[in-house]
């Protein structure tokens, strides 16, 4: 990717990925410096690297570092989570990070507890 590709790149992914941090670090100015580290680190990366989806790197590098800063408290995934301004494909593929992080999250709760949140999901306890 050359330099006028990274900032047609950046242009086009700035604002979505800004809202991305911001619902999970609730904070705006946190949630800027979160982005501009990440295109910092994909660009770094991107030159030797053969990244087939930059787009979906970059948004799972801006989920981990605001997870970083907020010890990942937050699991929330229904559409104003996300919000209006990103598509449809954005949208799916910022739900199954979030799926992953609860997984994750989930991983670390006492197994009955797991267990009890797990039927209440599926079986509508």
């Amino acid at each position: 990717m050359n330099h006028s590709q990274f900032k047609s790149f950046f242009e086009e992914n700035y604002s979505p990925l800004c809202l991305y941090a911001y619902r999970i670090v609730n904070d705006d100015g946190l949630a800027k410096d979160i982005v501009q580290d990440s295109f910092l680190k994909i660009w770094e990366k991107i030159e030797g690297s053969d990244i087939e989806n930059p787009k979906g790197y970059l948004f799972r590098i801006v989920r981990n570092k605001a997870l970083d800063e907020t010890g990942a408290q937050h699991t929330t995934l229904d559409d104003s989570f996300i919000g209006p301004s990103v598509d449809s494909s954005e949208k799916s593929l910022i739900i199954d990070e979030c799926y992953d992080i609860l997984k994750e999250l989930l991983s670390r709760v006492p197994f009955k507890s797991r267990e009890i949140f797990e039927m209440s999901r599926s079986a509508g306890i």
